[in-house]
């Protein structure tokens, strides 16, 4: 391999480029589900003989049901208004695959998810999400605070600053 000189403004002009290409590929996936969304609501398909925009797409574009679906959910839930070709900003640092697993998160998860955030995080909190807790172990805050200081009394005894018997 050659060894190529690079300014420190090239580097900075390459990394810059870099993130604008790969905003450019979340993008497509919001223009996409948008477009997918526009054939389906007005039906387009079936001016071509399809009974819906599942097998349009999979015959026009090779796209499975669950890849034409996710498309259209990613544009319903990402882009601006909900109906769009724009990405919202406050996805703009996310990955395709992040977005993809948030797509069952509900919103106030959805904040907590940082560009850092593995797919497998996301992932487990999903898990976590639909597990249901043990019937009397903590059926109100009270008893939550309770049990917690039962399970942890080096904690309660740093509250009150001196031990218990």
């Amino acid at each position: 391999m050659e060894y190529v000189q690079m300014t420190l403004d090239d580097w900075v002009q390459m990394k810059q480029k870099l993130k604008q290409e790969l905003l450019g590929v979340k993008q497509s996936f919001v223009r996409i589900g948008y477009a997918l969304r526009q054939i389906d609501d007005q039906k387009l398909y079936e001016q071509d003989g399809y009974k819906s925009i599942a097998e349009f797409a999979q015959v026009e574009y090779g796209l499975w049901p669950s890849t034409t679906s996710r498309f259209m959910s990613i544009n319903r839930e990402y882009s601006i208004d909900g109906y769009s070709e724009q990405l919202r900003p406050e996805y703009a640092e996310l990955g395709r695959s992040q977005l993809e697993e948030m797509l069952k998160l509900p919103d106030t998860d959805r904040q907590m998810i940082q560009p850092e955030t593995s797919r497998e995080d996301i992932r487990e909190l999903k898990r976590f999400n639909k597990t249901e807790p043990a019937a009397g172990v903590a059926d109100d805050i009270s008893q939550l605070v309770e049990k917690f200081y039962q399970d942890n009394e080096l904690i309660l005894n740093a509250v009150y600053g001196e031990e218990f018997d």
